[in-house]
């Protein structure tokens, strides 16, 4: 299965209900993790074309909003995550480099 990062901007009025559609759809991954506020790493057997496709279905995403869906290789560091939860989920699955 592949990792991906998932970036997103909502370009409207959002309301409560619109981000938890998009939480609900990416936490549908075999394993994810909210590293910040609009950045989240998913594993999944999805290609990016279909995690976006999820993500317009539900209704998470419309024709204004963006979107980018990138495979990870899991090298890499972070600083200042949402909290020390996020932390240990990368400490425990990427090679800092």
């Amino acid at each position: 299965m592949a990792w991906y990062v998932v970036s997103y901007d909502l370009r409207r009025e959002v309301t409560s209900a619109d981000y938890e559609r998009m939480f609900s759809a990416l936490k549908g991954a075999t394993d994810w993790c909210r590293a910040l506020f609009s950045f989240w790493i998913i594993e999944t057997p999805r290609t990016p074309t279909e995690v976006i496709h999820i993500l317009r279905t539900v209704g998470a995403l419309d024709e204004n909003d963006g979107v980018v869906v990138l495979e990870i290789t899991g090298k890499g560091d972070f600083r200042r995550v949402l909290d020390q939860d996020v932390a240990n989920w990368l400490t425990q699955r990427i090679t800092r480099a």
